[in-house]
């Protein structure tokens, strides 16, 4: 099939549900398409859901902001208390700059996790599988929220003794590292998976590809076997995908007194029309016999019917 032919076949598949309810039928395929559509009025409700997660998470978050704002309040008054301890303020400065580089390389990770998830929303757009996984995800992201806010009233009692904090900020910042390392790990799976479905969905276009141009040229033979009898003409030789003179033809039919050039497209167009009738020309030069040109396909124009009828090309519509 030439590459023009499964562009063009594949964009009718994506955009033209009769035509793609069409192909399912007569491949066996309405079955899986009907799964498929229901797969995505599946996938319209789940983004129903994430949208109502996401208002959720903000909600969280003003919560959040309104912590800190105390937080803040309560670090005025340790201030006052820094005043009576002069070297308590310079251990405790040294721990605020560590502190501050380690939000500087979280919020770095964060960007980083935004950019990935926005590469994770496009390829939702192509498998809708993997919004089971999501679930899971969410699911796993409710329960930090619970485990932050369980982290926040602990947070409140650990301002009682500052030094404790820290030692306890230390070992939480060890796990937000092994949790970074996690999340990443799962992203690099993620990418693995992607890269396997992908191969799939190229095998399943190919092989649709080459099942819709073998039965349009099977139609062709057969309709054209029976005018070629009735004019008193006998088929000498049939040859599909053959490539002449660096030419590629669907299907060429040779009878006692003329040669058949087929095109197959699926929905052809003007340039298609004079893409046969050069391809005609070529044919007619090799095998010095008189050329008949023939353009089928399932979705033929006026327009191109008109233009093709007017150049002397045949026209089969299937």
């Amino acid at each position: 099939m030439s590459a023009s032919l499964r562009d063009e076949f594949i964009k009718l598949l994506r955009e033209d549900e009769t035509f793609r309810m069409a192909v399912a039928g007569l491949l066996g395929l309405d079955s899986i398409l009907n799964e498929l559509k229901r797969l995505r009025e599946d996938f319209n409700k789940l983004v129903d859901v994430e949208e109502k997660r996401l208002e959720d998470n903000d909600k969280k978050w003003e919560e959040n902001d309104k912590k800190w704002e105390m937080n803040e309040k309560r670090w005025e008054e340790n201030d006052k208390k820094w005043e009576m301890n002069e070297k308590r303020w310079i251990e405790n400065d040294k721990k605020w700059e560590e502190n501050f580089k380690r939000w500087e390389e979280n919020d770095k990770k964060w960007e980083m996790n935004e950019k990935r998830w926005i590469e994770n929303d496009k390829k939702w757009e192509e498998n809708f599988k993997r919004w089971e996984e999501n679930d899971k995800k969410w699911e796993m992201n409710e329960k930090r929220w619970i485990e932050n806010d369980k982290k926040w009233e602990e947070n409140f009692k650990r301002w009682e003794e500052n030094d404790k904090k820290w030692e306890m900020n230390e070992k939480r910042w060890i796990e937000n590292d092994k949790k970074w390392e996690e999340n990443f790990k799962r992203w690099e799976e993620n990418d693995k998976k992607w890269e396997e479905a992908m191969k799939r969905f190229s095998r399943i276009e190919l092989e649709l590809g080459a099942s819709v141009e073998s039965q349009y040229s099977r139609y062709v033979l057969e309709d054209l076997k029976d005018e070629v009898k009735a004019r008193g003409e006998t088929v000498e030789q049939r040859v599909r995908n053959i490539n002449l003179d660096g030419v590629e033809i669907d299907l060429l039919v040779t009878t006692d007194r003329a040669v058949y050039v087929v095109e197959v497209k699926v929905r052809p167009t003007i340039n298609d029309v004079g893409a046969l009738l050069a391809k005609a020309e070529v044919v007619q030069r090799n095998l010095n016999k008189p050329t008949v040109p023939i353009l089928t396909g399932s979705y033929i124009g006026g327009e191109v019917e008109a233009y093709a009828k007017g150049k002397g090309v045949k026209i089969y519509r299937y």
